[in-house]
């Protein structure tokens, strides 16, 4: 499906040739009607917090491991 915008500007464009893309641009903001969205999204979130929120894992980085080898 194309951009609908894109669409309009393309029809505006057409009908106008003698306009540069900028005053096409112009002309088509006037008589663009914005397309109503389709449906209410779904968050991809399930609201629940993970079991190991804030918690640190027992393991060590890299840097560290490499800072207590060499002392």
């Amino acid at each position: 499906m194309a951009n609908p915008w894109m669409t309009h500007l393309n029809k505006v464009r057409k009908e106008n040739p003698n306009l540069s893309l900028k005053e096409a641009m112009v002309e088509a903001k006037k008589t663009y009607t914005p397309v109503a969205k389709t449906g209410p999204k779904k968050s991809k979130r399930s609201g629940k917090k993970s079991k190991r929120s804030g918690k640190k894992s027992g393991k060590k980085s890299k840097r560290s491991a490499k800072k207590s080898n060499n002392a």
